[in-house]
């Protein structure tokens, strides 16, 4: 495979991989940087042996256990891995010694990771497979909580709190942010912006396999790792990833992911189930994505696809109405409909069964009372009695939720109301 294409705000940059006969890395070069020589070497089992400058160490079980990186001129730098009965990562020593701890609940999930040198912990509570709610403490003490929305394996939004004390004199209090995320198809952020449409933060340059790269020093871009606010970083990198900074490595629910070679520390708990390669990541990160870290599963082309209007809107930095738009034309798709201007009003999607109008504002949950003006109740009471003339639903569709105000309202009249994509 190769790549060619434009990061964001960083100018074109290709890629390049090379292959082995069992589908494996074994060359890779991205954006001028040669990530790894035509070294890579694996062993039976499809256990990574060595990529470039860096070995890689098995236990019986297959489980990876050491990482050493060799460099001309300096001493061998080996990271270790520590596994428990059940292949779930347990403990990490950097190549400096510093200790990480991790803590798993009766369904594998990490409920914690610790790092006593450092005085850091992070806790984390679940909702389902997806993580719902980061803690992070310092010195015994609550530093800030990371609350997460999710669509699937797709964030939607987070709310930021963290103490603040801007004066010795002031004291000190919590402050929360509420930030929205715009995803690429593979589930990785591309930008978080707040309320008013303003990018807060945005990731840095990675290869196709999630490797962070180092910018060009000629970049024109003021901030070149793109973090317009640290704090802001969700800390995902594809579906299902959540970065772990002390190694580098991406916790993948049931697995340990590596960006740097696109490849799993341990063997896949699907065994053959899960690929016939049972260490590999997917074959086309662009089109496949892994959230359990258990079996590849395609992109939905649906995700992909930007229709003009909304391309052309994120072309301008219109960053909110380009979702908007790219909302409507989903819902559109869904229902398999076309917009459509009858008796001189417009209709959102039109089909043999359905007429439905698509509700893209958070009025309908915060302000339900200036969400229902007169303009409003009008489009709703005409849209009911449409469809009961023609023999078909009206539905409406809202984005962001609605209100039980404004839920009530429309199906007293004999609408339908959906959240969402409708699932």
């Amino acid at each position: 495979m190769t790549a060619s294409g434009t990061g964001l705000g960083y100018g074109e940059g290709d890629e390049s991989y090379g292959y082995d006969s069992c589908g494996y890395l074994k060359a890779q070069s991205a954006g001028g940087h040669r990530i790894s020589e035509e070294t890579d070497q694996y062993a039976g089992g499809h256990r990574l042996k060595q990529a470039g400058n860096t070995q890689y160490d098995y236990d019986a079980a297959g489980r990876m256990v050491s990482r050493t990186r060799h460099r001309d001129g300096y001493r061998p730098e080996t990271e270790r891995f520590r596994w428990d009965s059940r292949d779930q990562l347990t403990g990490y020593c950097s190549a400096q010694g510093e200790q990480w701890e991790y803590r798993h609940d009766a369904s594998g999930r990490r409920t914690e990771k610790r790092c006593d040198r450092k005085k850091i912990r992070f806790t984390y509570l679940w909702d389902g497979d997806s993580i719902a709610e980061i803690r992070e403490y310092r010195d015994d003490e609550l530093y800030s909580v990371r609350h997460l929305v999710f669509n699937g394996f797709e964030l939607i939004s987070q709310q930021f709190s963290r103490v603040r004390q801007p004066h010795p004199s002031v004291a000190p209090q919590w402050v929360t942010r509420t930030n929205h995320a715009v995803s690429d198809p593979t589930g990785r952020p591309l930008m978080l912006f707040n309320s008013e449409g303003k990018t807060v933060w945005r990731p840095g340059q990675t290869s196709l396999w999630g490797l962070a790269l180092s910018l060009p020093a000629d970049t024109d871009d003021p901030d070149p790792r793109g973090e317009l606010d640290a704090e802001a970083d969700p800390g995902l990198l594809y579906a299902g990833q959540w970065q772990d900074t002390e190694s580098g490595l991406c916790y993948n629910r049931f697995r340990y992911y590596e960006p740097e070679t696109g490849m799993y520390l341990v063997s896949d708990p699907l065994g053959l189930l899960g690929g016939k390669q049972t260490y590999r990541y997917v074959p086309n990160p662009l089109g496949y994505i892994d959230p359990l870290g258990l079996a590849k599963t395609s992109v939905p082309a649906e995700k992909i696809s930007l229709s003009d209007k909304a391309r052309d809107l994120f072309r301008q930095g219109k960053v909110r109405e380009a979702l908007d738009v790219h909302y409507e034309d989903l819902v559109r798709r869904k229902l398999g409909g076309i917009s459509q201007e009858i008796a001189g009003r417009e209709y959102d999607v039109v089909t043999d069964k359905i007429i439905a109008q698509v509700k893209r504002t958070y009025s309908s949950i915060d302000n339900p009372k200036n969400f229902l003006s007169k303009s409003t109740r009008t489009q709703i009471k005409k849209t009911i009695e449409l469809a009961e003339e023609q023999g078909k639903e009206a539905q409406f569709w809202f984005k962001y939720g609605v209100s039980p105000k404004v839920r009530e309202y429309i199906e007293s009249k004999g609408g339908k109301v959906i959240l969402g994509m409708g699932n």
